[in-house]
């Protein structure tokens, strides 16, 4: 018999009307007005300011009220309870664009949200926190046992237009290099819970 012990939750949840051309027009105007944006994980790309959530907009609305929604699941959470989003970034990598490896301090949970994610446009990539501890033992155990137990040094999510993705801010991750001619649309963010 075996116990998986101290796992990382990783919530995934779809959007409600999800309204991507209103979004993508948003992100584009957003784009012209401030054309250099910031450097920050960023290779290649364009990455905006962090200041999105400081007013309303189609982006964090549509994100508010779906966290909302998914925190107010009993199925999951035992109590209903606020939340603070301290920053969030429109990103829209290019082919070859990528984001390098890093995780986000300062916050309980850090986000993604795809509103464009054409075919083979980046993956999200984790680097699990026992990678270097435990690589020797995990590297031990079958494929099978490893899959039917989540136990990896690194995991991947393709993106998926419509969803987000929430994650522990103390996880390592990355976004691989975009292989599409079409543009990549995320919006990134982060969260305390009070």
């Amino acid at each position: 018999m075996q116990h998986t012990l101290f796992p990382s939750i990783v919530h995934q949840l779809e959007v409600d009307n999800f309204q991507k051309d209103n979004l993508i027009k948003f992100v584009e105007d957003q784009k012209l007005n401030d054309p250099q944006g910031l450097q920050r994980t960023n290779k290649g790309g364009w990455h905006s300011h962090l200041n999105y959530h400081q007013y309303d907009n189609p982006i964090s609305c549509t994100i508010v009220q779906s966290l909302i929604k998914y925190f107010s699941n009993t199925e999951v959470f035992k109590d209903r309870f606020e939340f603070k989003i301290v920053s969030m970034w429109i990103n829209v990598n290019e082919e070859g664009d990528y984001n390098s490896m890093h995780l986000h301090p300062n916050s309980h949970f850090s986000a993604v949200f795809w509103i464009k994610a054409p075919e083979n446009s980046g993956r999200l990539e984790f680097t699990s926190p026992h990678g270097f501890t435990q690589n020797l033992e995990i590297l031990r155990y079958s494929d099978k046992f490893r899959n039917n137990n989540n136990i990896h040094t690194s995991f991947y999510f393709e993106p998926i237009e419509g969803n987000i993705l929430l994650f522990p801010a103390s996880l390592y991750h990355e976004v691989s290099p975009s292989k599409s001619k079409e543009n990549r649309i995320s919006v990134a963010f982060n969260l305390n819970l009070c």
